[in-house]
């Protein structure tokens, strides 16, 4: 355990390439874990559209709000924006991408939201008598099993 210094500044530096490639595989897994996410969450909301569980309407008008870069626009069919109302920067940061882009409505994809003092949303629960608040109601339950087969 003599090392010199110079033997040690090396291992360290090999240690620390080490930490970085690990870093960034993380990141990659991460990135394909969140666009797994993504994919399902899509197939989700299709299938919840095509059941009639959300409104197509509501939806369609939210989405084209969401939508601000041409890009996303054009994959989608939407008319794309003119060059004023796109967004500065090239890449967006997610806290700024989502309060800057979401929809002004509260209950633009959230139907039945109520605001909490602390502005966190959370869902009103109609409660029929001998039913304790929060609890889901058998339509519901009914709805989404039918949705989805279960």
């Amino acid at each position: 355990m003599t090392d010199s210094y110079e033997e040690r500044r090396q291992r360290l530096a090999k240690l620390q390439q080490k930490a970085r490639e690990l870093e960034k595989e993380v990141k990659q897994a991460d990135r394909k874990l969140e666009t797994r996410k993504l994919v399902i969450l899509g197939r989700f909301l299709e299938q919840l559209l095509e059941r009639g569980i959300v409104d197509r309407r509501v939806y369609e008008d939210n989405f084209d709000k969401f939508l601000v870069r041409n890009a996303d626009r054009a994959l989608f069919d939407y008319p794309l924006l003119p060059e004023e109302e796109q967004p500065k920067n090239k890449r967006l940061k997610k806290a700024k991408s989502t309060a800057s882009t979401a929809p002004k409505t509260d209950t633009a994809f959230t139907p039945n939201m109520t605001r909490t003092q602390t502005g966190k949303q959370t869902p009103e629960h109609k409660v029929s008598s001998g039913q304790k608040p929060g609890k889901k109601l058998p339509e519901y339950e009914q709805q989404l099993a039918d949705a989805f087969e279960i």
